[in-house]
């Protein structure tokens, strides 16, 4: 059991891999479909920006969707390094999005301590300055031609002739209720049971919401986790309104840059 658990770490959440083998080691626990998992997470939902725009251009390029691809991959495999690294889970890939969670019961955190473990895992994400994050582009190339325009906010100059594209992430983070449902359990003609797992609840669609306060390389957090114990010492935040209607909004804290102290 433990060894066929381990090879679905590499393809689930800790998360929801653990709800299973909890289920299926208690006799009083059934896989019958809905189930649904209650718990208290430090949310990060994390976007690539431009990402959009950027295939657009690179749709009629050779090879330009085979240069994005390996481009989002390889930067996609930071982050995840990163969030894992700093015991995140991350539940969900959309696309160039992905869904993180600090659940407090796994590993026994309190609140604060996953918010500073969060926020800290974000200024890595956004300050990579390496090749994880970047398409070269060569002078006098196709993709040279496409990106002609530094206006787009696409590219950059590494030098005076070579172009880099680069991948600049918007984080949103909140706190509180998460539920895991487990949706599914009737066969698809493949499988006598097919699964599947979503992640909702107040903490998701808080962060979802603060990336929309969000430019490139920008944290949002919300004010319920910047106010927690330990975080607003530990970092410099300012009020953000969002970008549309502003008098309409409440402020949300946005998480700067420059830290105060290390977390």
């Amino acid at each position: 059991m433990g060894g066929d658990f381990d090879k679905l770490r590499y393809y689930l959440p800790t998360t929801v891999v653990k709800s299973i083998e909890d289920r299926l080691q208690d006799e009083k626990k059934s896989m019958e479909a809905p189930m649904v998992e209650s718990l208290t997470a430090v949310t990060m939902f994390v976007d690539v920006a431009g990402f959009t725009k950027l295939t657009k251009k690179l749709s009629g390029v050779t090879y330009g969707q085979e240069l994005l691809t390996d481009a989002l991959n390889k930067y996609l495999s930071f982050l995840v390094k990163t969030i894992s690294g700093a015991g995140g889970d991350v539940l969900k890939f959309a696309g160039d999005a992905l869904v993180a969670l600090w659940p407090l019961n796994l590993y026994e955190r309190k609140n604060f301590e996953a918010a500073q473990a969060t926020i800290q895992a974000a200024l890595e994400c956004i300050s990579v300055d390496s090749g994880f994050n970047s398409i070269q582009i060569p002078p006098d190339s196709e993709l040279s031609q496409v990106f002609d325009d530094e206006r787009d906010g696409l590219v950059t100059l590494a030098d005076k002739v070579t172009k880099v594209v680069m991948l600049q992430i918007k984080v949103g983070i909140s706190e509180g209720p998460v539920r895991i449902l487990h949706l599914g359990g009737n066969s698809d003609n493949i499988v006598p049971e097919r699964f599947e797992y979503i992640g909702v609840g107040q903490a998701l669609t808080e962060a979802f919401q603060c990336e929309n306060y969000c430019s490139p390389r920008d944290i949002v957090v919300t004010e319920h986790v910047r106010n927690f114990e330990g975080v607003r010492e530990s970092f410099v935040f300012s009020n953000v309104y969002p970008k549309k209607k502003a008098s309409e909004k409440k402020p949300v804290a946005k998480k700067k840059r420059k830290k105060k102290t290390e977390v």
